[in-house]
């Protein structure tokens, strides 16, 4: 009975270039890192990795404790467009976005860092003919993928759990509503777990696409049974507007109830995280507030986590004999040698971000624009408080 993780990730896995990323620098190299760590800390079995989902079950998946562990990318569309672009500039204006005027567009390509985190958004946001189709097609194909490998093996009964980082919400999102449609996945259960961390799909989908059923925890037919979203204190980019951050009062008329239901039920929660850590032998910067390894290794999503992939939350007593603040404490901490501030200072930077937003006139649930000047003022945020650090 394997339990499948799937690990979709967020902005900025490619490279500026376009080239693939030396072994040891993967996007999934960290992350994957940070759940050996969880299943070491909460005691239970070190997890199978398959990347790529290979043709036949690897060695022990009959265990009834087998976990896989299934890094989904789908950043290898916008490695395509950047690939060969020597202008800059004029590739970018050949999208022909009206919205995307030239202070943007200076803006997203003067900086490496810009150019292939903001990139990412801008072309799943805007490209919806090829970019989206095919990141969402990829990452699919890995889902299926897995689970077909999955059910190979007699009498599988497959636990699925799925944790998304920052683009790779409203990525997966996208592609869990398309799921949604086939019955057969409806049939299966679909996700015990789906951990949502630093979340932007409101800022980038209809509401009705973000909180609709098949999304909705906790419901007969739907593809979750469990959620949690989950931002940093110190992390600006869930806050790209501040009026319809993810949340169940933002669902609008039609679903806010439900949602909120299964909130009281408990089977949505909603985390805020702290402090920048790495996994052991990385060393931590202080970007990794919006750090998909980070995230995860918080105390609050590493022990949600991992009571999803034992199938059993973990008790008072138990949470006591693991200690797992002091094994969050050994981990590599930040240190800020230039400003031994540059933490406290990036967090109330983040506050004064959020608050010098006002809400828009009308109904603020449907408004959306204005999300890429404030993901531009984001990650300059983020870029300034890595200069004051190191």
């Amino acid at each position: 009975m394997p339990t499948i993780l799937y690990l979709v990730h967020g902005m900025g896995c490619g490279s500026a270039d376009g080239s693939p990323a030396p072994a040891g620098q993967r996007w999934s190299d960290s992350v994957v890192d940070a759940v050996n760590w969880i299943t070491d800390t909460y005691r239970l079995p070190r997890a199978t990795v398959l990347d790529p989902v290979p043709s036949t079950p690897p060695a022990g998946s009959d265990n009834a404790n087998a976990i896989w562990v299934v890094p989904v990318s789908y950043h290898a569309t916008f490695d395509d467009f950047r690939r060969g672009a020597t202008d800059r500039k004029a590739k970018v204006n050949a999208l022909g976005i009206a919205s995307l005027v030239d202070a943007y567009v200076t803006e997203l390509t003067d900086t490496d860092f810009a150019w292939v985190n903001c990139m990412d958004v801008l072309l799943w946001w805007a490209d919806t003919v090829q970019a989206r189709t095919m990141a969402t097609a990829s990452i699919l194909a890995t889902i299926t993928r897995a689970d077909d490998l999955a059910r190979q093996m007699p009498g599988a009964n497959i636990r699925r759990l799925l944790v998304s980082h920052s683009l790779g919400n409203a990525a997966t999102t996208y592609s869990l509503r398309h799921l949604g449609t086939n019955a057969v996945w409806a049939q299966t259960g679909g996700f015990e777990f789906w951990a949502t961390l630093a979340n932007v799909a409101p800022f980038l989908m209809p509401t009705a696409d973000v909180y609709s059923p098949p999304l909705l925890p906790g419901q007969t037919g739907t593809l979750v049974r469990q959620m949690c979203n989950v931002y940093h204190e110190a992390d600006p980019i869930p806050w790209l507007m501040p009026w319809r951050p993810w949340r169940a009062e933002n669902a609008g008329a039609s679903w806010k109830d439900a949602w909120k239901l299964q909130s009281v039920i408990g089977n949505l929660r909603t985390f805020q995280t702290l402090g920048v850590a790495a996994p052991p032998g990385r060393t931590p910067d202080i970007m990794n507030v919006h750090g998909f390894a980070n995230y995860l290794m918080s105390a609050e999503v590493s022990q949600a986590l991992a009571g999803a992939l034992r199938g059993a939350s973990f008790d008072t007593q138990e949470l006591a004999q693991l200690n797992v603040p002091a094994a969050w404490q050994q981990l590599p901490q930040l240190t800020c040698t230039k400003t031994q501030t540059a933490l406290a200072d990036l967090k109330r930077a983040k506050d004064v971000y959020v608050q010098n937003c006002p809400t828009p006139p009308g109904d603020p649930v449907l408004a959306t624009a204005g999300w890429l000047e404030r993901l531009l003022r984001a990650v300059g945020l983020l870029l300034e408080a890595k200069g004051k650090c190191s």
